[in-house]
């Protein structure tokens, strides 16, 4: 995480940080655009890390999981350092991984195109931009887990087609050991949802065969997992739904 600069009050920082928050409507959101506009130090306040509680947070940590973000953050894009994207928190988690985990895929958007809004201003490649999200996306947290083993372990198949679209990688170990196509077939309960999001990581059935940890097949997982022994009507339908945007990363039923 990058330290926060030592002349910026950590006071000014929280208040900033509160005045974000609360900008819930135009007339307030006005006032505090008005504000940065004027001091500098609000500005470098709302670049800042609020510490509180042994809990470190930047200001797009907080709009990740905000019902408030899409009104709040297009207003204050301009005075966000890029740098923003990528810092992370007490727990490692960067601000799509708030935003991912808080159920908030509007808000991951948000930030992605943002993000790809400020690097284009930087004078970026389109391919150093793509580059620099795929960075973003497969960031590791405390635990080891990126985007896409949150969203895997959350059985959110849209979530995931969404960050395979930024570049996510589907091979990243956790610390246990786990990518998110193993951490999806190792903690699901329901035959419905296995196949939503098991489809939506590989990017064909063939997979359900070839994908093997620890001398099983994914498909030997699955059946681990949901202590069945599948027939051939559940494996044609999940071999089915793999199968439907065949060779994109993604195929949800």
């Amino acid at each position: 995480m990058k330290e926060v600069d030592t002349r910026v009050n950590p006071e000014l920082i929280k208040k900033v940080f509160s005045a974000v928050m609360e900008s819930t409507n135009s007339e307030k959101l006005d006032k505090l655009v008005g504000l940065l506009d004027k001091n500098n130090n609000f500005v470098e306040a709302l670049n800042g890390i609020c510490n509180d509680d042994n809990i470190s947070l930047n200001i797009l940590h907080n709009l990740a999981v905000s019902e408030h973000c899409r009104h709040i953050f297009p207003r204050l894009i301009q005075y966000l350092d890029t740098f923003l994207y990528k810092q992370q928190s007490h727990e490692g988690k960067t601000p799509i991984m708030s935003a991912i985990s808080a159920g908030r895929l509007d808000n991951a958007e948000v930030l992605v195109e943002a993000q790809r809004s400020a690097l284009k201003k930087k004078g970026m490649s389109k391919s150093q931009i793509d580059k620099e999200i795929a960075d973003t996306v497969n960031i590791q947290d405390n635990k080891g887990q990126t985007p896409l083993h949150i969203a895997a372990h959350a059985h959110k198949p849209e979530y995931i087609t969404f960050l395979l679209s930024k570049g996510a990688d589907r091979d990243v170990r956790d610390h246990e050991g786990d990518n998110p196509v193993i951490k999806a077939a190792k903690e699901i309960d329901d035959n419905t949802v296995m196949i939503r999001t098991i489809a939506s990581l590989l990017r064909n059935s063939g997979e359900l065969y070839t994908y093997v940890q620890n001398d099983k097949t994914l498909l030997k997982i699955i059946e681990d997992t949901l202590n069945i022994t599948w027939g051939t009507f559940q494996e044609k339908e999940l071999k089915k739904a793999c199968d439907r945007n065949k060779g994109k990363g993604c195929s949800i039923i």
